[in-house]
């Protein structure tokens, strides 16, 4: 989860507007809280972000690639 959430930092505000489902500028909030504060995040954010997020994630993350083949 950090790692993705490192990656949504790095790409920037660019796919916000394009994937507002995934709400990417709060998953890099997210990750300076699992960097920081990690001592109080509660599980249910955890399977949330399981359930709720990375399938989107990984659909977006296939359509972009689709975009660069074509």
């Amino acid at each position: 989860m950090q790692r993705i959430s490192e990656a949504a930092r790095r790409l920037g505000s660019g796919y916000d507007a394009i994937y507002p489902e995934l709400e990417l500028p709060a998953l890099r909030k997210f990750g300076s809280v699992l960097r920081h504060d990690y001592d109080e995040i509660l599980p249910a954010l955890i399977w949330g972000f399981i359930g709720d997020l990375l399938p989107g994630l990984e659909a977006m993350a296939r359509a972009e690639l689709a975009k660069l083949e074509d």
